[in-house]
C-alpha cells in the first residue's frame, strides 16, 4: 500500500488502484494552497496492482507520477521534465512547484492479511479490498504477513503466529475502513480500534490482551521443541520458530535420545491417530519409549495448547515448561485482575515458580485443549474434530474399566483432584478431563464401591433409558445399590 507524508505536518493520503488521484490547487483530492507556483490541477498519482499479484507479496504495486504542471515539479532534488511520468520507490521525496512551501515523502506499507476462521463471502470481500489498496492476501501465515483478519478470536495457529509476529489481529470492519480512508483521502483508521470479540471461552479476556507485545517475539528463545510426528511438526513449527524457538522431527528410533532430556527442550505430545490422515500412523514403541525416557528424568510431553498459552502469557515460566506437572497446571487458580500487558514480569525467566504460581492467571483449563487448526475445522465434522484433537478421546471399546490397582490406592490418578464414576462416559468425559478431572467407567457390581463415598467423587447421574440407543439398558439392581449406598 503506497502513502504519500507530508514531511510538515501529519497529512497521509491512501491510493485506490486504478483511480487518478491528483494535487492542485483547486478542486483536487489533494490540495495545497497559498502557493501560486501551484497549478490548479498541477500532478496526478497512478497505482496500478494486477489481480495476478494479489497472493504474491514480493510483487509490490507501483505507483507513478505524472506532471502537469507549468512550474514543475520535483523528485529527490530533481526537476521533472513537463508533462511527463516517472516511476516512484519507497523514500522519494517530492516538492510541487517553485516556491519550496510543501515537502512530500513516498512510502511502501505493506500491508499482507491473513485470514482465520472467515466465511467464504468475508474471504472474498477481504480479496477485493486488499487489491484496491495495493495490499496482499495469504492463505497461510508467513513471515510477510502484516495483519491477522478473524470475526472472532479462538486460539488458533494463525493467532499465535499473529501474537509471536506483533502483527495486529482485526475484524473485516478495519480493511473496509482502509478503503474508506483512501476513498475519502482521510486519515488510516487506527488497528488497536479494531480487535475482534474473544469467543475462547477458556481465557478470561481481563487477563490476557491480544495486543502486539514485543516480548513474544523472543518467548520461545533457548527453547527446542521435538516433535514425533511430521502432521504436527507442519502444524506447530512454523509460530514456535517465529517466537523464537527451534523445531526438530525426530524420526523413530532416533540414537540422539539424550536430547529429549537437555535443558530448554520441549517434547511436544502426539497421539496414536494423529497421522492417521497421511496415513502414517505413530508408532506406540517409539512413543512409548520416549515418554519412559522423560518420566525417569521428572519430565512430561507439552499439550499443543501450551504453546499458545505461553505466547498469551508472555512467558515459559510454567507452561512449555516439561518439569511442571501437568496437574499443576490445571489446578492453578491463581486470578490476576490486571492484562498482561502491566506485568512484564511474568516474561522474565528469574522469577520463581512459587511467584509464578501465584500471580498467573487462571487457565479453565485450556492447559488440556490442542490448538485449533483452522483448516481442519472448516472441513471436518464435529466428531471427528473431537476425535483427532482430544487425546483423552477412546472409542466405547476402548473406554477404561475401574482397575483398584491402576488408579491406586486412594482411588486418585496421578495429581488429579476430583473422580467421577458414572454411566455417561462417552458424552461427558472429554469436557471433565479438560477441567482437570479424572473420569472412570465403573462396571456393574464392582467390589470397590467404598470408593463412591470418598472425599472428591462425583457420581453422574444415569435414567434407564440412558443407554438404549446403544443397546445396552442400566442394570436397575445396580443403579438402586450405587443411590442407597450414597443416600446412606
Amino acid at each position: 500500500m503506497w502513502l504519500l507524508l507530508n514531511t510538515t505536518s501529519d497529512q497521509c493520503y491512501s491510493f485506490v488502484v486504478g483511480v487518478e488521484c491528483a494535487v492542485g490547487r483547486k478542486g483536487c483530492p489533494i490540495l495545497i494552497t497559498n502557493d501560486q507556483s501551484i497549478s490548479r490541477r498541477h500532478a496526478v498519482f497512478t497505482v496500478s496492482h494486477p489481480e495476478v499479484n494479489l497472493t504474491h507479496p514480493e510483487r509490490l504495486p507501483t505507483i507513478s507520477l505524472k506532471d502537469l504542471s507549468k512550474y514543475g515539479t520535483i523528485i529527490n532534488k530533481k526537476k521533472m521534465e513537463a508533462d511527463t511520468s516517472a516511476i516512484l520507490k519507497h523514500g522519494d521525496e517530492i516538492m510541487f512547484g517553485s516556491l519550496g512551501t510543501n515537502s512530500w515523502r513516498i512510502e511502501y506499507r505493506p500491508l499482507v492479511c491473513a485470514g482465520s476462521a472467515l466465511s467464504s463471502a468475508d474471504k472474498k470481500l477481504m480479496k477485493a479490498c486488499l487489491l484496491r489498496l495495493g495490499g496482499h492476501y495469504a492463505s497461510d501465515w508467513s513471515k510477510e504477513c502484516t495483519h491477522l483478519v478473524m470475526a472472532a478470536i479462538n486460539v488458533t495457529v494463525k493467532v499465535i503466529c499473529a501474537l509471536v509476529s506483533c502483527c495486529p489481529i482485526v475484524t473485516m470492519e478495519y480493511v473496509n475502513k482502509l478503503n474508506e480512508a483512501a476513498e475519502s483521502h482521510t486519515n488510516l483508521p487506527d488497528s488497536s480500534n479494531f480487535m475482534p470479540g474473544v469467543v475462547e471461552v477458556a481465557i478470561r479476556k481481563d487477563e490476557v490482551s491480544f495486543q502486539p507485545n514485543e516480548l513474544r517475539k523472543t518467548v520461545f528463545r533457548d527453547k527446542t521443541f521435538v516433535f514425533l510426528t511430521e502432521k504436527k511438526y507442519k502444524s506447530l513449527s512454523t509460530a514456535l520458530t517465529f517466537g523464537g524457538g527451534n523445531c526438530i522431527l525426530m524420526p523413530e528410533h532416533s540414537k540422539d535420545v539424550e536430547l529429549l532430556t537437555r535443558p530448554g527442550t520441549c517434547v511436544v505430545h502426539s497421539s496414536p491417530d494423529e497421522d492417521s490422515q497421511a496415513g502414517v500412523p505413530l508408532n506406540q514403541q517409539w512413543a512409548s519409549k520416549v515418554n519412559t525416557i522423560l518420566k525417569g528424568c521428572g519430565l512430561r510431553p507439552i499439550q499443543d495448547s501450551e504453546i499458545g498459552l505461553a505466547v498469551l502469557y508472555c512467558s515459559t515460566q510454567l507452561h512449555c515448561n516439561p518439569t511442571v506437572s501437568q496437574s499443576g497446571l490445571n489446578l492453578l487458580q491463581a486470578p490476576v485482575p490486571q492484562s498482561l500487558d502491566t506485568h512484564d514480569i511474568l516474561a522474565h525467566e528469574t522469577q520463581t515458580q512459587l511467584q509464578a504460581c501465584k500471580r498467573l492467571p487462571r487457565t479453565k483449563g485450556l492447559g488440556e485443549r490442542s490448538i485449533i487448526d483452522e483448516t481442519r475445522l472448516e472441513k471436518t465434522e464435529n466428531k471427528k474434530r473431537i476425535r483427532e484433537n482430544d487425546e483423552n478421546y477412546q472409542s466405547t471399546s476402548k473406554m477404561p474399566k475401574f482397575d483398584s490397582k491402576v488408579h491406586g490406592s486412594n482411588g486418585s490418578q496421578g495429581n488429579l483432584s476430583l473422580i467421577h464414576i458414572f454411566w455417561k462416559y462417552k458424552s461427558l468425559s472429554t469436557a471433565l478431563t479438560f477441567g482437570g478431572g479424572n473420569c472412570i467407567l465403573m462396571p456393574e457390581h464392582s467390589k470397590d464401591v467404598e470408593l463412591l463415598t470418598r472425599p472428591g467423587t462425583c457420581v453422574v447421574h444415569s435414567s434407564p433409558d440412558e443407554d438404549s440407543q446403544a443397546g445396552v439398558p442400566l442394570n436397575q439392581q445396580w443403579a438402586s445399590k450405587v443411590n442407597t449406598i450414597l443416600k446412606g
